[in-house]
């Protein structure tokens, strides 16, 4: 531990250039290695108090040439940039398959509207009364079994079932036993 102090005392001396007191002098001279590490700590005094020798550098000699021809990279108009024609051509594309896609999906036939749909012979005769009660029964069986649903009526139902699917998951995983059951039960 003494030794320690010793050593933290010479270096801190040292590094602000105030002389060793001279207690610190004898220690120094009766042990070695105390005093090989103030040599050391004289020399590193030394060596960081002297001016380094700044010899000129020389500059390189591409280096103005490199300067010169970033400025006129600069300086340089910037040229228009082509049109990115492919882009805007399948962008176009896109839009007009939608579209055909809506006119498409407008001109079906809506399964509800066949109710509707009476079928009259060219020649002006009528069918008899049983003959277009069993057409009109038809008719609604079809459109009963087509069970066509409205897409986003779906999506709202399956959206509805994954978040109270994610509440009982979640409601299983961190809320105590017990809670749980007295919930479920009322």
């Amino acid at each position: 531990m003494r030794k320690r102090i010793i050593l933290f005392l010479i270096r801190w001396y040292e590094t602000f250039d105030k002389p060793l007191p001279n207690w610190l002098e004898r220690a120094c001279d009766k042990d070695i290695a105390l005093g090989l590490e103030l040599d050391e700590e004289r020399e590193l005094t030394s060596e960081l108090s002297q001016k380094p020798d700044w010899s000129p550098v020389k500059p390189n000699p591409f280096q103005a040439e490199r300067i010169i021809a970033c400025l006129e990279e600069e300086e340089r108009p910037v040229m228009a940039r082509t049109t990115p024609w492919r882009e805007i051509s399948i962008g176009v594309a896109a839009c007009i398959a939608i579209a055909i896609a809506y006119q498409w999906i407008g001109s079906q036939p809506n399964p509800a509207d066949s109710e509707m749909i009476v079928e009259t012979q060219p020649d002006g005769d009528a069918l008899n009364a049983e003959q277009s009660q069993v057409i009109i029964a038809n008719l609604n069986r079809v459109a009963k079994e087509s069970d066509w649903k409205n897409p986003l009526d779906q999506e709202i139902e399956y959206v509805l079932g994954d978040a109270k699917e994610a509440i009982d998951f979640l409601a299983d995983s961190f809320v105590p036993s017990s809670f749980r059951s007295s919930e479920r039960e009322g």
